[in-house]
């Protein structure tokens, strides 16, 4: 069967790329393979070269644990957010932190997901951001 126009510019879309910090590398492998069926992904384990691995990856999308080791999710955030090149990509916290609402007003964060979360729910919620 040869592919359709619409199913030839579909094979040579780009995926978005996903940047992933999270110290949990148990929960980054899961996440990995849940997000690279529809997203190219990368996993950091610290923030304490984020701005520099955010302008070497140029991701898509950000997704920040909200306590990540070094400065924290939070901050690292609020420092994206204020970084001219950087501030107009789609920044997720990510956590179980019953706070997480003031910590993304606080940082100016796009938005979040709560941790645990339903995969369908994480997919849905970065597809959303990115067509935003």
């Amino acid at each position: 069967m040869v592919p359709g126009l619409a199913q030839i510019n579909q094979m040579n879309k780009a995926k978005s790329k996903i940047l992933v910090f999270d110290d949990d590398k148990d929960l980054c492998h899961m996440l990995s393979i849940i997000l690279k069926r529809h997203f190219d992904v990368i996993v950091k384990h610290r923030v304490s070269e984020a701005i520099s691995d955010i302008r070497e990856n140029k991701p898509d999308f950000i997704l920040m644990d909200l306590n990540i080791p070094d400065i924290g999710g939070e901050e690292t955030a609020k420092t994206v957010k204020r970084t001219d090149k950087l501030k107009d990509i789609p920044l997720y916290l990510f956590s179980a932190n019953s706070d997480i609402l003031n910590s993304v007003k606080r940082s100016n964060a796009d938005g979040y997901i709560k941790k645990p979360c339903d995969k369908k729910i994480l997919i849905e919620s970065i597809r959303a951001a990115l067509q935003a």
